[in-house]
């Protein structure tokens, strides 16, 4: 039989003049097994009969991207959840993208879809067209000042780490890998910057950070607490995986802010929100956060709307009689 089960995983079966490969299709749908025993066994065959090479791994291609550069821990942390099978050959199949992003948001969905493409591409396979899920636009959830006090001041009570890093991500608007990867070879305190590498920031280009005086604070509390990182895990001295731990769920809980819409992110969302509704403007914010994009930085349009005050006066009633304006008063 060229596929069988074995409890709830099927398997597949396929005779090659080298004997029989026997191996677990990964899956406890019976299609998607069919259709990687069917791809499987022409790669074989191409393989014995047209001396092509042998097809390329899931986990060879991973390797290989991991190799080329230094890549963040949220890329990492990401592969691992995808949950692929090392031994899957390449291109992967629709079936099998949508399998292991099943269930995610749309965000996540298309972000792992990019690393997906972007580790098959780097391996000269050409990726298998899926479609990216359609993002609509919620609310910008950031903190007042208040619910700000609150939620820094129980990440004291259980993280002081995490406390120092929220706080220096607030001040900066670091997104959260980039906050917590942080190390003291990417700051000059005595010109109050630090930087970003492209390999690091979303949009592949370095990024300047100035240090404002809530920053600089920080950053002389951390001083000699690590030689490498400014804000390792008090526990591994490693960096966090990442800041949604117990000690953030408990603080979110102890400031009266679990399941209110705020996320870690919540903190860049904060930064950006507080800049321009102090007079920011929005070509400012864009350089500041690293954003490539203007539409990016359009969301918090809404937060600073003096420069139309003068115009909104301009809603009066407005009538034709005889050819002529006449104005009057709603």
């Amino acid at each position: 039989m060229s596929i069988y089960r074995v409890g709830n995983k099927w398997y597949v079966d396929i005779p090659t003049t080298r004997g029989r490969i026997r191996r677990s299709a990964k899956t406890a749908d019976k299609k998607q097994a069919q259709e990687y025993h069917d791809r499987l066994k022409g790669e074989l065959w191409r393989v014995e009969k047209l001396g092509e090479k042998p097809p390329i791994t899931w986990g060879e291609a991973v390797k290989k991207w991991l190799e080329v550069k230094p890549r963040g821990l949220s890329d990492r942390y990401c592969i691992r959840a995808l949950g692929l099978p090392e031994t899957n050959a390449l291109p992967l199949s629709s079936s099998q993208v949508e399998a292991c992003l099943n269930g995610t948001g749309a965000s996540t969905f298309n972000k792992s879809l990019a690393l997906i493409s972007a580790i098959q591409n780097l391996s000269g396979i050409k990726p298998v067209k899926v479609p990216k899920k359609p993002i609509q636009q919620g609310r910008t959830r950031w903190l007042t000042a208040e619910e700000w006090v609150r939620l820094h001041k129980a990440l004291k009570t259980f993280s002081p780490t995490l406390a120092d890093a929220a706080e220096f991500s607030i001040s900066t608007g670091l997104r959260e890998n980039n906050a917590l990867e942080l190390e003291w070879s990417q700051v000059d305190l005595r010109r109050k910057v630090a930087w970003i590498y492209a390999d690091q920031a979303k949009a592949g280009q370095p990024i300047g950070v100035p240090l404002n005086e809530g920053a600089m604070a920080v950053l002389a509390k951390r001083l000699g607490i690590h030689e490498v990182f400014v804000f390792p895990c008090p526990d591994t001295g490693k960096p966090y995986h990442r800041a949604s731990t117990e000690s953030w769920y408990s603080a979110l809980r102890k400031a009266k802010l679990y399941k209110t819409g705020v996320v870690w992110h919540s903190l860049r969302h904060t930064w950006a929100s507080w800049h321009v509704m102090n007079g920011t403007r929005l070509e400012e914010l864009m350089a500041l956060g690293g954003w490539k994009s203007y539409a990016m930085v359009k969301r918090y349009a809404h937060l600073s709307t003096e420069h139309l005050a003068g115009v909104a006066a301009n809603a009066k009633p407005v009538s034709l009689r005889h050819g002529k304006q006449i104005r009057g008063k709603i």
